[in-house]
């Protein structure tokens, strides 16, 4: 990862650039938004940062947000990954891998010990990543795909 990366927890000052990458690869990969079905993103502080049952994450690189991950809670021991996204500019540089390593860091300390994420079936970049990560296929059907992954014996 370059040195002027910066893996961090999301701030209010993030709110315009966190939400404009979103929207672009959603619009990238489905070729227009729908704004009704993302209103999370409208003030992901008060979507994200509200209580101890989720939190949102931002990779800085020389002050511009470049890739995203948000992170809720599920059930005891269980969170879900979402709002997984990286600008095109940056792709396949191990954003994402960083962001998944901070994530499970993070959590495995609060004992967390399996970490799910969801994708759509013809996101195969997505899914590519997250099979390639060690998640692995527990659902799948005409909503998606949904992986799972054990972090309870990884090593940092």
């Amino acid at each position: 990862m370059n040195t002027h990366q910066i893996v961090r927890q999301f701030r209010s000052e993030d709110q315009d650039q966190a939400r404009t990458l979103i929207l672009e690869g959603l619009k990238e990969h489905f070729g227009k938004i729908r704004y009704d079905l993302n209103p999370d993103l409208n003030d992901i502080a008060a979507s994200y940062l509200k209580d101890n049952s989720s939190d949102f994450f931002v990779i800085e690189f020389d002050g511009q947000i470049v890739a995203t991950s948000g992170v809720l809670f599920e059930r005891p021991g269980e969170a879900r990954m979402v709002r997984v996204s990286v600008g095109k500019a940056n792709r396949r540089q191990g954003l994402s891998t960083a962001l998944l390593s901070a994530v499970e860091s993070l959590y495995r300390s609060r004992g967390v010990s399996v970490l799910w994420a969801e994708t759509n079936l013809d996101w195969v970049d997505a899914i590519g990543f997250y099979t390639s990560m060690g998640f692995r296929e527990v659902i799948r059907n005409h909503e998606g795909l949904r992986l799972r992954r054990e972090i309870n014996h990884l090593a940092d």
